[in-house]
């Protein structure tokens, strides 16, 4: 019988992860210290008492955007980029609606911008 509680569960219980999906997505990722001990498995059960320590910090940034901004700094670093403003233009299949709320136009699944 499995005793203790999911790892995921306790990282998301203990405010260390925003929701379980991210606290698997940085376990599985960097990894995390579970009483000095590294560990990459989020459904691994441990005691409700043990100490957690991120092996790295898995949020620097509010989102992905961050990330794709800083690939482009490094790609042209002759750009000037302070005082700018950025705009993460992900394109997706996200049917309609996908760009509601960001006062962008939604496409269609005929192909169709709406």
């Amino acid at each position: 019988m499995n005793t203790g509680i999911r790892l995921d569960r306790l990282v998301v219980d203990r405010g260390l992860a925003p929701s379980r999906m991210r606290a698997v997505e940085a376990i599985e990722g960097a990894g995390i210290r579970v009483n000095g001990e590294v560990v990459h498995k989020a459904s691994v059960r441990v005691a409700e008492d043990v100490e957690l320590v991120w092996v790295e910090e898995p949020w620097t940034y509010v989102g992905r955007g961050a990330l794709k901004l800083l690939a482009a700094c490094e790609e042209w670093p002759e750009f000037v980029w302070a005082g700018r403003r950025v705009l993460d233009g992900r394109v997706y299949a996200g049917g309609p609606g996908a760009w509601s709320g960001t006062g962008l136009r939604s496409r269609h699944r005929s192909g169709a911008v709406g």
